[in-house]
């Protein structure tokens, strides 16, 4: 069960470092109605995780149930290059030196949002944005190649989300425990994330890609 949940790890963490969402919540908690808005964010993006997960490890255990090995190195293969894909797009699209990044234009609307619109937007965040969507099929890849029993996968994709909603989860109870205190906080943590969410996924895409690409190319030496 422990290497099961070692295997999740590395994508869960890249899911939970995703800037774009962190910077959208860190918007909500600066609104009116910010912990209405921020739980309703949480549980969007907790559950969002989970039927991701959910749907792509099912498809993948029906599509590989007759050549598991081969269908296994093509999706390998196929999330690899694409990661590395998001990669060298994300490294050409980080700031110059000196220039602002461009916030983009659903987060600008963000303050006036009700809290069933703050539970879809994270919900889609993490379901049909491409960045995390990878990770949530290449997580699903590995729980449906496992052996593991049924309670034993709900367990491991329960922790998968816990870990990546992790960033998530605790600036919303840091907020509900010391609220307005961490105004200047957030607001310094939203400019870093969004000036630096290129470079930070570049490196996370890198890693993952090669790492995808390795084990497919090595499975066939």
């Amino acid at each position: 069960m422990e290497h099961f949940i070692a295997l999740l790890f590395p994508n869960a963490v890249a899911v939970a470092l995703s800037p774009m969402p962190i910077a959208a919540l860190i918007l909500i908690l600066l609104s009116s109605k910010a912990k209405a808005n921020s739980i309703s964010f949480l549980l969007g993006w907790f559950l969002g995780i989970i039927v991701n997960v959910t749907i792509f490890s099912t498809i993948y255990s029906q599509i590989g149930s007759g050549s598991k090995n081969t269908t296994a190195v093509i999706v390998d293969g196929i999330l690899g290059v694409f990661l590395l894909y998001l990669a060298i797009r994300e490294w050409k699209s980080r700031p110059k030196t000196g220039e602002s990044p461009k916030t983009p234009k659903w987060m600008q609307a963000i303050e006036s949002i009700s809290p069933l619109n703050s539970f879809l937007i994270a919900f889609l965040l993490i379901t049909i944005n491409s960045k995390n969507t990878v990770l949530d099929i290449s997580t699903g890849v590995i729980i449906s190649r496992s052996s593991a029993s049924l309670t034993e996968t709900i367990i491991a994709i329960v922790i998968y989300s816990i870990i990546a909603s992790l960033t998530i989860i605790v600036p919303v109870f840091a907020f509900i425990l010391f609220g307005k205190r961490l105004e200047k906080k957030l607001k310094d943590a939203k400019t870093w994330f969004i000036y630096n969410s290129s470079a930070i996924l570049f490196v996370l895409f890198l890693i993952l890609g090669v790492s995808l690409l390795s084990k497919a190319i090595g499975s066939q030496i």
